[in-house]
């Protein structure tokens, strides 16, 4: 039997959220509820579940069991490697000087990313692209945990298409507008930690030909 999802949450508008209102929604699909359940300033509220038998929840509670869920899941399916990178990558991120918002924003998607869902993770890092090769730290270390997880093929200018009014040819023309401009040590330290991977790899694909002997 289909299930529908009744949302109960406090939506919040006006200067520094201050004033409020209860809504209550209808979702039939899980992966559409949970899109707005994510995006909620202020989690206080009550989902109930209509299927054969009905369920109410709160949302708090809803969204720690499919964070556990989604946690245990890459636990049990990622190899210990990757949940060694998994950690370095949230360390870093997390100790950054990235503004609170976009990093509180970031971490909560992380928690909900399905870690061996090759789609979802190449769609979550193209999203953040400009950010994490920009904007989080330069160190080596940081892109070599990075490139481990995602494979960035380059680094460049953070630039956006704009359109500008040219007078002389009396019509609108595209051009690039740079927002954040990559430095030299981004670039260097880039290229020094993709260096050193394939220099791992290459290791390592050598001591597995022996150990194959």
């Amino acid at each position: 039997m289909a299930k529908i999802w009744k949302v109960t949450y406090k939506n919040t508008y006006g200067p520094q959220n201050q004033y409020s209102y209860t809504e209550t929604k209808f979702y039939y699909t899980e992966k559409e509820m949970l899109k707005v359940l994510k995006k909620l300033t202020d989690t206080e509220g009550t989902i109930e579940v209509f299927e054969s038998d009905k369920q109410k929840l709160s949302i708090d509670g809803y969204l720690d069991s499919l964070k556990r869920e989604v946690q245990l899941g890459s636990l049990l399916e990622v190899a210990d490697e990757k949940s060694v990178l998994h950690s370095k990558f949230i360390e870093i991120l997390s100790k950054s000087k990235v503004e609170k918002i976009i990093k509180n924003d970031i971490l909560k998607e992380w928690d909900f990313l399905p870690k061996t869902d090759d789609a979802e993770l190449k769609k979550f890092f193209a999203k953040y692209r400009n950010q994490f090769l920009l904007g989080v730290t330069d160190t080596v270390k940081w892109y070599h945990t990075l490139l481990c997880i995602y494979n960035y093929a380059m680094i460049t200018d953070h630039a956006e298409i704009e359109y500008r009014y040219d007078r002389s040819k009396g019509e609108y023309v595209k051009s690039l507008k740079v927002i954040t401009p990559v430095t030299e040590t981004q670039v260097a330290n880039f290229i020094a930690a993709k260096d050193q991977i394939k220099k791992e790899k290459a290791l390592a694909k050598k001591l597995a030909k022996k150990n194959d002997a």
